[in-house]
């Protein structure tokens, strides 16, 4: 097993982004993406793939995060790597969409 910066056994360090944002946010996906990229080869993690979320002022979408439950469930992977929290949803939505990810097995990385 190989060893990652939060010291901890891993048998595979494959991860995946979550995005959460406007529909317009194309250049703030990227940069964001780009960030979570960055987190990821920075403590040796593989990023499999992001998850990003579209939503119009205070609208859900849950199709995109049953998708990465999903695949969360089919590759358990080591985590979720987040931009922050606030991806996750309103606060009363974001507690149970923490609870989804580590019941699949997965850690909630956030990166600031």
């Amino acid at each position: 097993m190989a060893r990652i910066t939060e010291r901890q056994p891993v048998g595979s360090p494959v991860v995946f982004g979550y995005l959460r944002g406007p529909a317009t946010g194309d250049r703030r996906d990227l940069a964001l993406s780009a960030a979570i990229k960055a987190y990821c080869d920075q403590h040796e993690l593989f990023l499999g793939g992001v998850f990003t979320e579209r939503v119009g002022v205070g609208d859900l979408n849950d199709s995109v995060f049953a998708n990465l439950i999903a695949e969360l469930r089919v590759m358990q992977p080591y985590g979720v790597v987040l931009p922050s929290r606030s991806h996750l949803g309103p606060p009363n939505v974001a507690v149970s969409r923490e609870e989804q990810i580590s019941t699949c097995g997965a850690l909630l990385i956030a990166v600031r």
